[in-house]
């Protein structure tokens, strides 16, 4: 999330709403920002030839 303000924005502004129990659904876009992780995921799951490029784009 920390890469990504707009998704920072609508995640604490919906999160208003529901101070008890704040939806995590924004946080899904931003679950592979580690590189490391996503590579030892794909690496167990059997892929051997892995190239991870990290691409900004701004929404």
């Amino acid at each position: 999330m920390e890469n990504s303000p707009w998704g920072i924005i609508a995640h604490e502004t919906v999160g208003e709403f529901f101070p008890e129990n704040p939806l995590q659904f924004f946080k899904a876009p931003c679950s592979f920002y580690d590189v490391d992780v996503l590579r030892s995921l794909l690496t167990a799951s059997g892929f051997d030839r892995i190239n991870i490029q990290a691409i900004q784009k701004e929404c």
